[in-house]
């Protein structure tokens, strides 16, 4: 049956390929002539593929066109356009879940990195989306920026996450200590050759419904890089989501600032403040995104990392 199934597929590519429609089908959006089409290729294109690190990565090449056609709707004024572009988003999110959880380890491991990198990007994009849509479609949005926030999961690499020593939160309501999972690693290179990496995400299930948090953010100053790095401060720069208008309520503050890193050395940041989760359709959630800032102390060339805090009710969707 799959055989015949990517007969037809191929030659649905193949009745695909001039330039004309090729164009015309990159350029559709929900509910223009070229949009079925559109997806029927996309679809045809996984089943001729059988390679689990492929399909992760058409997958991840199906969110990234989802992202770019969400960024033409709202430029366009397409708003019609823009649940069923999120719907897809959060199908190609879901599909690249289960690609990666097909994966061995060694080729989990870079597919991950990739994809990691990318969902950053996706991040930053829905957040700046989310401030200029329409107010009926930020919902969406919200749902998207939850459903790309790397998480945890508990059978290895479909969370598209790498697990790190967890760090606590606490107090919380009851008085108890709760753990939180490092979700994220990110590798960002500031200047010329400096490298560090650091917990881009962290996931905290079974948060109170509001509280005070303290949280370390391990960061790593690569063996190999040339100059010293000073971390000075963290904004928090907004919150999600926001059902029915209102976004969790929250504070950040980093303690003993500044801090220095060297070269090889590897610093644990205390990140302080109080929380305030919202309720929403899957649960009691508030998302806290953070950026800390810093320079290279030799040149004074500045820098920001951007992370994470993902807490969650007990019982809700991660």
């Amino acid at each position: 049956m799959r055989r015949l199934a990517a007969v037809g597929a191929a030659a649905v590519i193949t009745a695909a390929g001039s330039t004309a429609t090729v164009s015309a089908m990159d350029q559709a959006l929900p509910g223009d002539t070229a949009y079925p089409a559109k997806i029927v290729l996309e679809r045809a294109r996984h089943v001729l593929t059988t390679d689990p690190a492929d399909e992760a990565s058409l997958y991840l090449r199906d969110t990234e066109t989802r992202l770019e056609e969400l960024v033409r709707a709202q430029s366009t004024k397409r708003n019609d356009a823009i649940p069923d572009v999120i719907a897809g988003y959060e199908r190609a999110i879901a599909g690249l879940r289960t690609a990666l959880a097909d994966l061995g380890d060694d080729a989990a491991a870079a597919t991950t990195d990739r994809a990691n990198r990318e969902l950053h990007t996706h991040e930053h994009v829905l957040n700046a989306l989310q401030d200029i849509v329409p107010a009926a479609a930020r919902p969406a949005i919200e749902r998207a920026l939850d459903r790309s926030a790397p998480r945890p999961a508990a059978d290895g690499p479909a969370g598209i996450t790498e697990l790190d020593t967890p760090p606590t939160i606490g107090p919380v309501p009851d008085g108890s200590s709760q753990q939180c999972i490092s979700a994220d690693r990110s590798t960002p290179t500031i200047g010329s050759d400096t490298t560090l990496t650091y917990d881009g995400a962290l996931l905290c299930p079974d948060a109170g419904t509001t509280g005070e948090y303290a949280l370390a953010v391990s960061i790593t100053n690569d063996a190999a890089s040339s100059a010293t790095v000073t971390v000075d401060d963290i904004h928090l720069t907004h919150t999600t989501p926001r059902p029915r208008g209102r976004a969790p309520d929250a504070t950040a503050d980093l303690d003993e600032a500044p801090i220095t890193i060297a070269p090889g050395d590897t610093v644990d940041l205390e990140i302080t403040g109080t929380y305030h989760l919202v309720n929403t359709d899957e649960g009691e959630k508030a998302n806290l995104h953070l950026h800390l800032t810093g320079t290279l102390t030799a040149t004074d060339e500045s820098f920001t990392l951007a992370t994470n805090v993902h807490l969650r009710g007990t019982g809700a969707q991660r």
